[in-house]
């Protein structure tokens, strides 16, 4: 019985210096993609294991290399997400810019037109890295206001609760406040460049995986691969080991976020120059036009 399931090309496991640990926790590995790779190492055959005899690829995967290919369903998810990565980057850009601005204008108004006076540190809270999170609270027009800032570490050593602490604030809109012994923070910087960053290069991880993948389906050798071990991880998702001949009569293995039982046979494309890059053929991104 043939039996089809998703693995992404990849090459960012080592099973042969932490197989036990990966199958607990399956790093390098996204759960928007459909399987990790194993690095491929010689192994000696599993005696439990029996590949059976008379298999045959599908039909499509026996046509002149190299195959043409075309974007399968699960593909147009995948690139489906990208574009989501993609334009969440662009409003995560102009949102920085729009909060820079904001942050700039606030600084340079406190400058200029700001006022002092005298509030008390509320609460104070040690932050990664160093700098303290400061609420405060102080009068203006008459009115009670808070505000919250982060401290930079030299300054934050020096402060307690319930301290004096000397606040600048627009007369005009009191809101806008700060404390007079240190510049507001730039985490703006932060927000505009690097947390936008972080999308792009999600999107970044899916497309090498696309292309990887259309890779192997274009010109990866088929064979038949056995089931050997499954196990579930801490998110609760089936993971399989694999075992599969190269051409050159070596037993290779492989590993993907698949839900088969042990036993099972799939077909596993590889590439022979590199037989680390395997993947089961079926619910790949990518499909072979026959």
């Amino acid at each position: 019985m043939l039996v089809g399931g998703a693995a992404a090309d990849g090459d960012s496991w080592a099973i042969d210096r932490e197989e036990s640990a990966a199958r607990e926790n399956p790093r390098g590995c996204s759960g928007h993609l459909p399987a990790c790779y194993a690095v491929w190492q010689e192994v000696q055959m599993d005696p439990a294991v029996s590949f059976p005899e008379g298999w045959t690829a599908p039909p499509e995967l026996a046509g002149p290399l190299p195959r043409t290919t075309r974007i399968s369903e699960d593909g147009r998810g995948a690139a489906t997400r990208v574009v989501v990565l993609l334009l969440a980057s662009i409003v995560l850009v102009v949102l920085g810019c729009i909060g820079a601005a904001q942050t700039m204008t606030r600084m340079e108004a406190l400058r200029l037109e700001g006022r002092e006076t005298t509030g008390e540190v509320t609460a104070l809270r040690h932050r990664f890295g160093g700098a303290y999170g400061v609420r405060y609270a102080f009068n203006a027009n008459g009115r009670a206001l808070e505000g919250v800032s982060e401290a930079p570490k030299d300054i934050g050593n020096g402060l307690r609760e319930a301290a004096p602490l000397p606040i600048l604030f627009l007369p005009s809109n009191p809101a806008i406040n700060h404390p007079a012994a240190w510049q507001e923070s730039g985490s703006w910087v932060w927000d505009l460049w690097f947390v936008p960053m972080m999308p792009v290069a999600a999107a970044i991880l899916v497309l090498t995986q696309m292309r990887r993948q259309r890779r192997l389906v274009a010109g990866g050798v088929p064979t038949a691969g056995i089931v050997t071990k499954r196990s579930r991880n801490s998110q609760g998702a089936w993971w399989v080991d694999y075992q599969f001949h190269t051409e050159d009569g070596k037993v290779a293995k492989g590993r993907g976020h698949l839900g088969l039982e042990i036993g099972a046979t799939i077909c596993v494309l590889y590439l022979p120059q590199d037989p680390r890059r395997n993947q089961p053929y079926l619910r790949s991104w990518y499909r072979v036009v026959w």
